[in-house]
């Protein structure tokens, strides 16, 4: 189990104090209401990925059974590896485009010296 602890200063508690009744309860009911969420759409994408898996005869029958069964498969990545790995496709695609910027300054580098040769001998 992961446990998360949220530091408030009195100022912010104060702050929200002013329309909450209970500040705590208000935070365990969003993060209650947002796994409810992501549950919901990881339920809906294994389903996808057991209906896309040609080797898949049978799928779990509950949304608990189908989130678990995702979360099981080895090629599985969480939003940190997600974002990560398009990082890192990013920072190779920019590393790409500027080696080629740098030959196409080097070409043209080359292009405008000999065209300043060309014009000397003239």
């Amino acid at each position: 189990m992961t446990t998360i602890t949220i530091q408030l200063t009195d100022r912010e508690d104060a702050i929200l104090r002013s329309h909450l009744v209970d500040p705590e309860a208000y935070v365990r009911d969003i993060v209650a209401n947002k796994v409810k969420q992501c549950h919901k759409r990881l339920a809906v994408q294994s389903v996808a990925e057991h209906k896309d898996d040609p080797e898949c005869s049978a799928m779990p029958a509950t949304d608990e059974a189908l989130v678990d069964a995702l979360l099981a498969r080895p090629e599985y990545k969480d939003r940190a590896m997600r974002e990560a790995e398009l990082a890192a496709a990013d920072a190779e695609r920019q590393r790409v485009a500027d080696q080629a910027q740098a030959v196409r300054d080097v070409q043209s580098a080359a292009q405008a010296s000999a065209l300043n040769r060309s014009v000397a001998t003239d």
